[in-house]
């Protein structure tokens, strides 16, 4: 029997309704105990996990409230996890991420980091394009280091950088000379 919000009622004999009033305890006990641990164990209360079900729409948050819940993403097209701010705020997804060899990721604070590599010849510059699925707005800091043999000597770094790509410059008569690039934004 499913759980009965209208037991006991008024006129009902305790001894009548003793089986159903049970019956509401147990099915009280299976909703507690459902992603927790065991009613009366010494971690009860405590999450075994958490499971979020697929919204299918940004939710609505009230001041002083911020939510954590999935929807389908429109960038992976799976469930993802989406983080709202009080007052219907700033919506971040923070679970989706492009891991290829170029590639990005958005942090829960909204910070989005891009990864990726580039070849540039001896003694001249080359423009990596930075991974198109989300874009920066605003770009803080970029980081390029040169891969290559030990012995390979010559410097390597960053000309420019925009919210869309990076030019390295390979000051080396070595070339050409793979890199990576790491850049941090929003």
């Amino acid at each position: 029997m499913a759980y009965n919000e209208n037991i006991p009622a008024a006129n009902d004999l305790l001894s009548q309704s003793q089986a159903d009033i049970q019956q509401n305890f147990a099915a009280l006990k299976t909703f507690l105990e459902t992603n927790h641990e065991a009613f009366a164990d010494a971690s009860e209360g405590k999450h075994k996990h958490v499971t979020f079900p697929e919204q299918g729409a940004d939710v609505s948050t009230a001041a002083n409230e911020k939510v954590i819940y999935a929807k389908e993403s429109a960038l992976t097209n799976v469930s993802e996890l989406f983080i709202r701010n009080e007052s219907d705020g700033t919506v971040t997804e923070f679970t989706s991420s492009g891991q290829a060899t170029t590639g990005w990721t958005r942090l829960p604070s909204g910070i989005l980091i891009k990864w990726g590599t580039g070849s540039v010849n001896a003694n001249s510059s080359a423009t990596a394009t930075f991974d198109t699925t989300v874009a920066f707005s605003a770009i803080y800091t970029v980081s390029v280091s040169r891969q290559g043999q030990s012995g390979d000597s010559g410097a390597m770094y960053y000309q420019a950088y925009t919210t869309t790509n990076v030019t390295v410059y390979n000051a080396s008569n070595n070339g050409p000379r793979a890199f990576t690039y790491f850049a941090i934004g929003i």
